[in-house]
Formats: C-alpha cells, sequence, structure tokens
C-alpha cells in the first residue's frame, strides 16, 4: 500500500505544482506550496484529523518524499484556526 500512495502522491505533487503559479524563490522558504497541498491532502487520505500526529506519521512514512516536512510547532502556529487543524 505504501507504494500505491507514494505513487499517488508524487502525481498529485506534479499536478498540483504545474496549475500552481510561479512564485519568486524565498531564501527562508523551506518548502514549497505544492509539497503543503500535497501533505494535506496526504493527511487527509490517511484520515488523522490533528496536524502534530500527522507530522509524527508523515516523519517515518513519507520523509523520503518530502525531506523538508515542516516540525509540528512550525506547521501549526501559522495555522489559521479553521477545521482540521486541531493540536494535540
Amino acid at each position: 500500500m505504501d507504494a500505491d500512495l507514494d505513487l499517488l502522491l508524487i502525481a498529485v505533487y506534479c499536478t498540483v505544482d504545474d496549475l500552481l503559479p510561479k512564485r519568486p524563490g524565498n531564501a527562508r522558504r523551506r518548502i514549497a506550496d505544492a509539497e503543503v497541498i500535497t501533505l494535506a491532502i496526504a493527511q487527509a487520505m490517511m484520515g488523522i484529523p490533528s496536524d502534530p500526529r500527522f507530522l509524527a506519521v508523515a516523519a517515518k512514512r513519507l520523509a523520503h518524499l518530502f525531506p523538508n516536512l515542516p516540525s509540528a510547532p512550525r506547521f501549526t502556529s501559522a495555522g489559521c484556526g479553521c477545521r482540521g487543524s486541531s493540536r494535540d
């Protein structure tokens, strides 16, 4: 199943990256918009509503696809407080 998830996330990333407008580079940015969107889709597909839990699982299962995964505090501190960005 991991290989299927990998292939699906690669396809999602490529599609999203092609559809998003190009943004100027930012030296402080470590993760691209397409990566954030792909990670959000992965989180929904895996059924993990908690951002910190998802990032812990992603660090083990998806680190080979996303070498610059954000840490839980950095990822959730910029959150909008929207549904789905719960903090455990």
